[in-house]
């Protein structure tokens, strides 16, 4: 099961050594959002969480590596849940990847520090795609988008154009 998350998120499978990583890159990346993003965000902090979330899941979508198009249907759940049109799926096998919808899962909880919003493929190699297994994702692309939006946050380059995208932009409660 592979999780992009913010709060917490992880990766299972058998590299342990990518699973420290993404670990790691959640907590830097979360720390970004709350000390960069939401303080200069004129919208809520769920609304900030969503937009990043959908934003994160985008950079995602357009780097993991797709077959059949099941483990990227699993991605999915997201855009269902905030009302916004899916990619396309790219995939040859639509049983496949009405499978991957199934499989994806999208949560959003509240707790006492705000809005926590996970993403879950649990396709059952999506852990070997992320670790490097197919060659149209080397490196894997949770990782790599993470630390993308994270390069641009510090940059500066998400925070502006998030304001832009978040002024008057309601996603839900």
């Amino acid at each position: 099961m592979a999780k992009a998350g913010f709060a917490h998120g992880q990766l299972a499978g058998r590299s342990g050594a990518a699973r420290i990583e993404v670990i790691f890159e959640t907590a830097k990346f979360n720390n970004l959002l709350r000390n960069v993003v939401l303080p200069s965000a004129p919208a809520s902090a769920g609304d900030v969480i969503r937009m990043t979330a959908l934003e994160l899941m985008k950079r995602v979508m357009r780097a993991w590596p797709v077959l059949s198009g099941r483990s990227r249907a699993a991605w999915f759940p997201i855009f269902d849940h905030l009302g916004k049109a899916s990619p396309p799926s790219k995939g040859n096998d639509p049983a496949a990847i009405a499978e991957g919808r199934r499989l994806g899962s999208y949560k959003e909880t509240k707790t006492a520090h705000g809005l926590t919003a996970e993403m879950v493929n649990r396709v059952k190699y999506a852990p070997a795609l992320e670790a490097g297994w197919s060659k149209k994702a080397p490196t894997g692309a949770v990782r790599n988008s993470m630390r993308a939006m994270m390069v641009d946050v510090q940059k500066g380059d998400v925070t502006s154009a998030f304001i832009r995208k978040l002024k008057g932009v309601r996603l839900g409660a």
